[in-house]
């Protein structure tokens, strides 16, 4: 489970950095590439299921976690990983105009709603003054999974609270409600509306314990 990060997060208090780091990469994957049927049978075996389970213990995530373990029971995982792949392809391409979610933040903060606006110049800055570097995600640095893999990072690290909060707040937090919302209209199988809702609860409720934690 080095995807997700799983592995560090056996026992871990859900605040605990091991916690916080698998959960942004956890959220980062799943918002990256749909899950093959390789992926839904690790999920649905018992170290897979102790990750779900360990996930959940942080409320705003349970309920991603309870869908993507509906999705293990699948007796065709084959079929349900192509109809994620699906779902994926259809919400987040922008084939299906606009009936889509677009994961890059320059659609959500521009004026015209475009990509490699301000927003992927901003990130893209920001992450090369903090010596960030996000291997494996042939995307613009503004990609919703960039960022998170970029806040698991920093989490890593050790960065301060403040500068955590600073990078939510600069690149996240303005756009990740209304993705969240576009999900929910629009997602056909309900996975990926589940995991963009967990998503923007989880990246409020850990900026709440940040700047409490940076007074």
């Amino acid at each position: 489970m080095a995807e997700d990060g799983g592995a560090a997060l056996a026992g871990a208090p859900a605040e605990s950095a091991a916690a916080r780091e698998a959960a942004y990469r956890w959220l980062s994957g799943l918002l990256a590439r749909p899950p093959d049927a390789g992926m839904l049978a690790i999920y649905g075996g018992a170290e897979g299921a102790a990750v779900l389970d360990a996930l959940a213990v942080e409320p705003s995530l349970a309920p991603a976690a309870e869908a993507l373990a509906a999705r293990t029971r699948a007796q065709d995982r084959a079929a349900a990983a192509l109809t994620l792949a699906g779902a994926f392809e259809r919400l987040f391409s922008g084939q299906a105009g606009p009936r889509t979610a677009s994961p890059y933040a320059s659609v959500h903060t521009s004026a015209r709603g475009l990509t490699h606006q301000a927003a992927m110049t901003e990130a893209a800055r920001d992450l090369a003054a903090m010596e960030v570097h996000v291997a494996g995600l042939a995307e613009p640095p503004d990609h919703i999974a960039v960022l998170l893999a970029a806040m698991a990072e920093l989490v890593r690290r050790n960065a301060t609270a403040a500068a955590q909060a600073e990078f939510l707040d600069r690149h996240l937090l303005g756009w990740i409600g209304a993705f969240a919302e576009d999900c929910r209209a629009f997602d056909r199988d309900g996975l990926y509306a589940a995991v963009a809702t967990a998503t923007a609860d989880y990246l409020r409720a850990d900026h709440r314990r940040l700047t409490r934690d940076a007074r």
